[in-house]
């Protein structure tokens, strides 16, 4: 049942080095059959490594026609527990991806219904939304789009922390104005 969800859910789209096109061609297989089971991954795939928060949206919103790989918004834990680390970054990029939802919603650029995303749609979307992820951090020399989507995600989950720290900070500072007994 899962397995036929997921393939109603593969949506298509454009996209960069034209391995990422406008839906799979015909005859691309969806699952693939290895280890005595069907699966949505090739048994050879990896998550790419070093990709930025643009690759990382289209990885996560539109198939790939060349690797027969879906977009990794319908893959679950299970689909990926065969690889290194699969589960945590899995979640990770959807954590970043909820993050990306959230603020295209917000700037309107984000395609309801969730499937067939285009290259040009994508590009919108990370066109609307990244001005969120650029934190000011005068540490950091290289520029935004060479960020890998994990350098980015954990520079937002660091600005999170450091803006809560400050709110309970802040809130302990007004209780501690306040009369005994009164908050």
């Amino acid at each position: 049942r899962r397995l036929e969800s997921g393939r109603e859910q593969l949506g298509g789209g454009g996209g960069a080095g034209g391995r990422r096109t406008e839906g799979l061609a015909e005859g691309a297989r969806l699952v693939h059959y290895w280890g005595g089971k069907l699966r949505f991954l090739p048994e050879d795939w990896v998550f790419p490594k070093g990709n930025n928060l643009q690759s990382a949206m289209e990885m996560w919103l539109m198939s790939d026609a060349t690797a027969k790989v879906p977009p990794l918004r319908v893959l679950h834990g299970k689909d990926v527990r065969h690889l290194k680390n699969g589960i945590q970054t899995l979640n990770h990029m959807k954590g970043l991806m909820k993050r990306v939802e959230v603020f295209g919603r917000s700037e309107d650029v984000w395609v309801e219904g969730g499937g067939d995303w285009t290259a040009q749609q994508v590009k919108a979307l990370y066109e609307g939304v990244k001005a969120y992820f650029q934190l000011e951090n005068r540490t950091r020399k290289r520029r935004f789009e060479e960020l890998s989507w994990q350098t980015i995600l954990r520079d937002v989950r660091e600005a999170d922390r450091r803006a809560k720290k400050a709110s309970r900070e802040a809130l302990v500072e007004v209780a501690a104005g306040r009369p005994e007994g009164v908050l």
